[in-house]
């Protein structure tokens, strides 16, 4: 996993453009391998989304978002500690429409 890890860092380092190619392809790898509903691809697309919003695509990250906690609720419940930190990314990205902060 560590694939996400390192958009992780380019994100964190303000390199959005290198960081939306690399979580890109872990996303496309996590999908195929995991399947689209897997802990580990939502949190691929949670990036995604986190590295659009910071591009400036606002819109975008919400859909995407939107996507990430529905299938965080169907698949792991409302109150699992995932699904619980994306409804509040999701949240902060709706209600300010600004970057969300790293962490």
């Amino acid at each position: 996993m560590h694939e996400c890890n390192h958009a992780w860092a380019l994100y964190l380092l303000g390199r959005f453009d290198e960081a939306e190619r690399e979580i890109r392809g872990v996303l496309e790898a996590y999908r195929r391998r995991f399947g689209p509903d897997h802990p580990v691809a939502l949190s691929a697309q949670q990036l995604l989304s986190r590295v659009l919003a910071a591009r400036g695509h606002v819109e975008a990250a919400v859909e995407i978002m939107t996507d990430v906690v529905d299938r965080r609720e169907r698949g792991l419940g409302a109150d699992h500690p995932f699904t619980v930190a994306g409804r509040r990314l999701l949240g902060d990205l709706t209600s300010a429409g600004r970057r969300p902060p790293a962490g």
